[in-house]
């Protein structure tokens, strides 16, 4: 229809790019949950962003330098200040993240995989592909902040509520088509098999029987990009001793300096009084 019509535009949003005149490029929306990352707090943010970052750091051109400033963070003996060159890095390294060649055109004739992951505050997903180069390639991240109710859930009914709100998400990645579902919870391996469709779990069951896939398991020290992401999220209480301190520029002071005088009047005096009989 002529009125839902847009003419002379010179860029669009199309399939998850916004296609200019200078060509494709990421359609914000995609790398939303990474740009828009809260400020790291605390030194368990530092090392699960560290931890997503690390994920594809075959990707990023001298990860280990760019990152050292954040790295330092977590050795025992550093101080916890977030100094500039924290945050040069932490904007470098999610700069980095968000374009080429980390992220990625969907080819919908290879598979997918879809990686979840939970933390009492957030749930995460992250949408993948193996490119040509036989690389995993970033698709799409997201995220989603939980309710109070939603926190409560037990660990098992949390991983479940990921894998059911992420495959909802990409449904238009993944309807119709095999996928590989990835995650660090071991118990949902056998969630395919579930004949219980009483409660939210069988609800949620039963909602997946509309997509095709397989499940995969993956110890947690593997599955860096789902839980760095998901534990970007500030948390609601942390150990004072993991909290970061702000750097702050200690300006000059405007009060003259009467210490160095002081100092020579009373050697002054001193010499005097050595000086008499």
């Amino acid at each position: 229809a002529l009125e839902k019509s847009e003419f002379f535009l010179s860029e669009i949003s199309f399939l998850g790019y916004i296609v200019t005149v200078e060509g494709l490029k990421p359609d914000p929306r995609k790398v939303a949950a990474v740009r828009e990352a809260p400020a790291l707090a605390t030194l368990t943010q530092v090392g699960a962003f560290l931890g997503l970052a690390s994920y594809y750091r075959r990707f990023i051109r001298s990860f280990a330098c760019l990152a050292k400033p954040m790295t330092n963070l977590l050795k025992k003996e550093e101080q916890l200040i977030w100094t500039p060159e924290c945050e040069a890095a932490f904007q470098a390294l999610k700069e980095a993240l968000t374009s080429t060649p980390v992220l990625a055109r969907p080819d919908p004739t290879r598979q997918f995989a879809l990686h979840t992951d939970w933390q009492p505050q957030a749930i995460s997903t992250v949408l993948t592909q193996q490119g040509t180069d036989g690389r995993e390639h970033v698709i799409q991240y997201a995220s989603k902040t939980l309710s109070q109710m939603q926190s409560n859930y037990e660990a098992c009914k949390s991983e479940c509520l990921a894998v059911v709100w992420g495959v909802q998400h990409f449904r238009p990645y993944l309807y119709g088509q095999k996928f590989a579902l990835v995650m660090n919870h071991h118990p949902l391996l056998s969630l395919r098999n579930n004949t219980d469709y009483t409660g939210t779990l069988g609800r949620w069951t039963v909602r997946l029987q509309d997509y095709d896939f397989d499940i995969r398991h993956r110890a947690t020290r593997q599955h860096g990009n789902a839980v760095g992401l998901t534990r970007l999220q500030p948390p609601s209480k942390s150990p004072a001793n993991e909290k970061l301190i702000s750097w702050t520029p200690i300006s000059p002071s405007t009060e003259p300096d009467y210490g160095e005088v002081n100092v020579l009047r009373k050697g002054t005096a001193a010499i005097k009084d050595r000086d008499l009989p």
